[in-house]
């Protein structure tokens, strides 16, 4: 190239790199000079509103809510006349959004009629199952045992805004001795073996255990989940303390299945932060949960679902209501904190996942359980458990703006959860009875 063409070439080079610059300049002063977005604003008139964590009922509330979050709760005249655009909820009551704290939402059958299915077809059910438990009111579930980690990539497309959800804090990949949960019945067939890993994670020893939670919180996992029995061995105290020091280290809470006896008094001994399950707790076991702080994630089936698992017999359905019934008594009587939970896996009719989980109120109602222990079990106490009060499980400012309204007064009648009129995730109307689905 000659003197003057690369002279040439330089000037246009020079000119196109003024203009970029230029434009960049104007953009960026443009972009300086317009007004910030101004926050997303919303009011709600409500009836009264319920905070199961103080136990306070407010009648005649104004809500407002600014960007997700709640800025102010005032009194306000019914007679008064509404403000521009608010939410109409006279004569309803309000509360915090509800939570689950046992859920499976990569699951859709119980263990005996499961099938072979592609992850493809997991997931997609799982974002339908997630929008149900939604707009039955559950605005935060606790997902505790998922294929592979597909709920790990809900969770993300849910906080990403891409599809809807609850928020979610997910185990990823069961950690339990060989064999994952299985071996209810012993010996369990070899050519089984393959089938649990893309639920189960084996860990035996100390080492092995560590490595497993490094592994789950590498792939996404918000809480860690270990099963301490279901086998003739089971993790000692030594195992399990290994597991809790580790995910406790990177700031996760563990949670663990079992039923009873040694396994659970490693359990509670090695500081876990909720058994799951737990139908054989005796009293001492109990008492020393309550004066550790370990929190009992109840999945109590009520009669319907019972009768529903063992396919209408009624003998057994009757036989584990009662064992259900005297251990939820038998730890409220010893002040445990109780968290809701389900464990919902199979379809059931016309009925959504979300409408089959509230329907587990029933078996605190069985076991007369006041409706206000009730509530904080599914909101105040479910969200310590989970590690987000006072951000979630509450009615105060400052709390997300995850709420749900329902006629009727839920301090009175529990059952009056089951017919939400609408429900709010994080300043976003989801359901509004009457209404089209957003």
């Amino acid at each position: 190239m000659t003197d003057t063409a690369s002279l040439g070439a330089a000037r246009i080079g020079s000119r196109f790199i003024v203009a970029c610059l230029s434009a960049l300049g104007l953009a960026l002063s443009v972009h300086a000079a317009a007004a910030p977005p101004s926050p997303v604003e919303r009011i709600l008139i409500a009836g009264a509103v319920v905070d199961p964590a103080s136990g306070d009922l407010r009648r005649d509330v104004r809500i407002v809510v600014r960007d997700r979050k709640i800025v102010a709760i005032d009194p306000f005249d019914p007679r008064a006349p509404l403000p521009e655009g608010a939410i109409d909820l006279r004569g309803m009551h309000v509360l915090p959004g509800l939570m689950d704290t046992h859920t499976h939402l990569t699951e859709y059958s119980i263990p005996e009629e499961s099938k072979s299915e592609s992850d493809a077809w997991i997931a997609l059910r799982a974002q339908r199952l997630a929008d149900e438990m939604l707009r039955a009111g559950f605005t935060t579930v606790r997902d505790v045992g998922e294929k592979g980690y597909i709920v790990s990539d809900l969770r993300r497309s849910i906080e990403a805004g891409w599809v809807r959800g609850p928020t979610i804090f997910n185990a990823g990949r069961v950690i339990a001795p060989f064999g994952g949960q299985s071996g209810r019945q012993f010996p369990v067939p070899p050519a089984d073996g393959p089938t649990w890993r893309r639920t189960y994670v084996d860990a035996d020893g100390v080492d092995a255990v560590i490595r497993a939670v490094r592994e789950n919180i590498y792939y996404g996992a918000k809480v860690i989940k270990i099963v301490a029995d279901q086998k003739p061995y089971f993790y000692t105290e030594e195992e399990l303390r290994a597991a809790v020091t580790e995910a406790h280290r990177a700031g996760l809470k563990v949670a663990v299945h079992l039923a009873g006896f040694q396994a659970a008094r490693n359990a509670i001994n090695a500081g876990v932060d909720s058994i799951e399950h737990g139908f054989d707790l005796t009293s001492a076991d109990l008492q020393a949960m309550r004066d550790k702080g370990v929190f009992l994630s109840t999945t109590d089936f009520a009669r319907p679902q019972l009768l529903f698992i063992f396919r209408g017999n009624t003998q057994m359905a009757d036989a584990w209501a009662g064992r259900i019934r005297n251990r939820l008594q038998l730890a409220a009587k010893h002040g445990v904190k109780l968290a809701f939970g389900t464990d919902v896996i199979w379809p059931d009719g016309d009925k959504t996942r979300g409408e089959q989980m509230i329907e587990f109120v029933q078996a605190y109602s069985d076991a007369g359980i006041d409706p206000l222990t009730t509530l904080r079990a599914m909101t105040s106490n479910a969200a310590q458990l989970i590690g987000v009060f006072p951000a979630k499980g509450t009615v105060r400012v400052g709390s997300d703006a995850d709420l749900v309204a329902v006629r009727g007064d839920p301090l009175r009648d529990i059952d009056a959860l089951r017919r939400p009129v609408m429900v709010m995730k994080g300043g976003e109307v989801v359901m509004r009875e009457g209404s089209a689905a957003p």
